[in-house]
């Protein structure tokens, strides 16, 4: 098992940040920005990469006539993929969502859409309410910024959610 610590995440974050900009730049698109929410150390084993594998199915399904470029990445802070995606991207925001929102795994996802400044497009730019938490419905930003659950409580309603793999 491999783990991770914060030096660790935020040298992730500084080279997904240049992954996408490099990938806007290059082909003048918006961008999906695919990984998974997962607390912990850990962040990269079998059963997360067989999520993220779903996850690049359903976008690839709901975007197919859409995506000019994909890239997919594994790595100790976990799966990653990108998509250069030929479509304005409020309207690829409001596609992801409904994945999020839909989709048995969507609440493990973390979809992102970047915009061709490089900025992410957030659901409340485009009024649509905020994740809510898998394990009481409750804003997830806020049992996040409070930590209402614990790694392990989180853990083992993510594995529960994966039993339908």
């Amino acid at each position: 098992m491999s783990t991770v610590d914060v030096y660790d995440m935020a040298t992730a974050r500084e080279l997904r940040g240049i992954t996408q900009k490099k990938m806007i730049e290059q082909y003048h698109s918006p961008l999906i920005s695919f990984s998974l929410n997962i607390p912990g150390p850990e962040k990269d084993n079998t059963l997360y990469r067989k999520i993220h594998r779903v996850g690049e199915i359903v976008i690839e399904k709901a975007f197919a006539q859409h995506i000019i470029h994909r890239i997919s990445q594994n790595g100790k802070t976990g799966p990653q993929a990108y998509y250069a995606i030929k479509m304005p991207s409020p309207l690829i925001k409001k596609e992801t969502v409904k994945i999020e929102e839909n989709h048995p795994y969507g609440r493990i996802f973390d979809i992102d859409v970047i915009d061709l400044q490089c900025k992410p497009i957030s659901r409340e730019k485009l009024n649509i309410p905020g994740r809510k938490c898998f394990i009481c419905e409750e804003e997830a930003a806020l049992c996040s910024r409070s930590r209402k659950h614990g790694v392990e409580e989180l853990l083992q309603k993510i594995h529960s959610i994966a039993e339908m793999l």
